[in-house]
């Protein structure tokens, strides 16, 4: 068996509204309802679901506990901006901004709680923080407009090049090539 991915993870809450308010407002998650009146908060392809401490039943957790949650989240905000907009949000940061250790390697994150005192680390994205002279690189052509930049973290990075624009369709395809970039600005 392989592991893909995670599709979601579950936080036993005091309060499912007061947990709600402080991650959409703070994290920009959405609120989602499914099941029988059930509560989660979505973010990307992945969920959170939200049970009342109050009121556990069905299957769950061996001693499903208010607060006692370690979530980390990876953002596309650059870290001086999580900091700024958390200040903004009276959230006050338990640790950090600091190197501290990833899935992928080290990365800049920040520690925060939230309203059931869950550790919450919100790590900057990976370009602001990557050090280049470190990593190794290897580039592998694919086709004549892409490659392939494998890191030795295992991460891989898609690059458009365009190769040899003459005419109008090369020049054309030029601009497509550097529009599938994501842009370094990106919320």
């Amino acid at each position: 068996m392989q592991i893909a991915r995670l599709d979601h993870l579950v936080l036993t809450v005091a309060d499912i509204a007061r947990t709600c308010d402080f991650y959409t407002q703070v994290l920009g998650m959405a609120v989602v309802t499914f099941g029988e009146g059930r509560t989660a908060l979505r973010f990307g392809q992945q969920k959170i679901n939200l049970h009342p401490a109050d009121n556990i039943s069905g299957l769950v957790a061996g001693k499903p506990t208010p607060g006692s949650g370690d979530l980390c989240f990876i953002t596309e905000t650059p870290l001086a901006e999580v900091v700024a907009h958390l200040a903004r949000c009276d959230v006050p940061v338990v640790a950090g901004p600091g190197p501290r250790a990833g899935a992928i390697g080290t990365i800049q994150s920040v520690y925060i709680r939230d309203p059931d005192q869950n550790l919450v680390v919100s790590w900057s994205r990976l370009f602001d923080v990557l050090d280049l002279e470190n990593v190794r690189r290897t580039i592998v052509a694919i086709d004549d407009r892409f490659h392939l930049v494998a890191l030795s973290s295992g991460l891989a990075i898609g690059a458009c090049v365009a190769r040899r624009p003459v005419g109008d369709e090369q020049r054309q395809q030029g601009e497509r090539n550097r529009a599938c970039a994501p842009p370094c600005d990106a919320p």
